[in-house]
């Protein structure tokens, strides 16, 4: 078969995966169903298909398969649409704990010193104070009352 002949064929007839039918009869596909021939129909994929399956009830498939139809859902949207329509609660984002590492304190003094300075500047009369002692430092910040009010 020469590459002409084989890209004639190949744009009047479309190839599915094998697997693809044998995957959606497994999660649930009735049986007497086409799998590629209702998906084709649907214009979905395979992992739609899967999500659509969940439903139990045939009559919200098919509304469901019209809705992701007609939007043009892609797979992450199919997925949340059938989540919602089975009200799956929906698990908070997990945000991690971030254990902040000091290495160096100089950040610190840094933030005080620019915060005096963003005050100074704004006309309030701040004023800090290093002390170092033998085992720690001090910092006093003086703010007049008459500024904080």
């Amino acid at each position: 078969m020469t590459k002409k002949e084989f890209d004639s064929i190949a744009k009047s007839y479309l190839y599915l995966d094998g697997a693809t039918g044998s995957n959606l009869v497994r999660a649930g596909m009735p049986s007497g169903v086409c799998p590629e021939q209702w998906i084709l129909e649907h214009h979905i994929n395979e992992r739609q298909a899967r999500a659509l399956l969940r439903l139990e009830d045939p009559e919200k498939l098919l509304t469901a398969v019209e809705y992701i139809e007609e939007q043009h859902l892609n797979v992450v949207q199919t997925e949340e649409y059938i989540d919602g329509l089975l009200d799956v609660p929906q698990e908070p984002p997990h945000r991690q704990r971030l254990c902040p590492i000091v290495k160096d304190v100089r950040l610190f003094f840094n933030t005080i010193n620019k915060a005096i300075h963003v005050m100074n500047q704004s006309g309030i009369d701040a004023s800090a104070e290093r002390l170092e002692k033998e085992d720690h430092i001090e910092y006093i910040v003086r703010i007049p009352l008459s500024a904080a009010r």
